[in-house]
């Protein structure tokens, strides 16, 4: 509250928290980020091309959050494509050729173009397994929301925002816990048919004779 309260009279705008909406809004919907290399992302050249400058902060946001709503209600015919490539983007699912990817990466975030193809491809597989692990956790019942929220969340914020692989990291303690668990189910099933061929027990069976250990 002091904060808020400070900001809005300082401003003379109302303030909640931040005046960033208004950038991040703006910087979403634009003609490059609706259609070309940008679509789905976020076009820093793009906003401040703009001719919406003030030096009142606030009352900037609100011209940029003004702007982005009426461009959007302007196209949106465009919005399901928009949203669908945005998710896309923040799940490394987007450009579709995984060297454009890796050159996006490289270029807009300064990650090692080399490294991406390899750590695109680790999460492929631990979206795989936080599936199977998802579906084995719902199976014995477990309370799967507190692991599923991070990943709704994510998903709302590149949908309602733009697309950014540095959305996910919010996500990904949750999605590398249901892999864990989907990894484990794989592991344990390989090693029942192992030794089933081998005639020796299944997990968590006691050899003949003897009687199984307890807790």
């Amino acid at each position: 509250a002091p904060w808020s309260i400070r900001n809005t009279l300082t401003f003379d705008e109302p303030v909640l928290v931040t005046t960033v909406d208004g950038s991040v809004l703006a910087g979403a919907n634009l003609p490059s980020t609706y259609s070309g290399p940008l679509m789905g992302a976020w076009d820093y050249k793009g906003l401040f091309r703009s001719r919406l400058r003030t030096d009142n902060e606030a009352v900037q946001s609100r011209r940029w959050r003004r702007a982005a709503l009426d461009y959007a209600g302007d196209h949106v015919s465009r919005l399901p494509a928009g949203f669908a490539v945005r998710i896309a983007r923040t799940w490394n699912l987007y450009p579709l050729d995984p060297l454009d990817r890796a050159s996006f990466a490289a270029f807009h975030y300064k990650y090692v173009r080399w490294i991406e193809p390899i750590s695109n491809l680790l999460l492929y597989a631990a979206i795989v397994l936080a599936i199977a692990g998802g579906l084995a956790l719902r199976r014995r019942r477990a309370e799967l929301w507190i692991l599923l929220a991070p990943v709704v969340l994510v998903t709302l914020v590149s949908v309602f925002a733009f697309g950014d692989p540095r959305f996910r990291h919010a996500a990904d303690v949750a999605l590398v816990l249901l892999a864990a668990v989907g990894l484990e189910r794989f592991l344990g099933r390989l090693l029942s048919r192992a030794r089933a061929r081998s005639g020796g027990p299944a997990p968590g069976q006691a050899p003949e004779g003897r009687a199984p250990a307890t807790a």
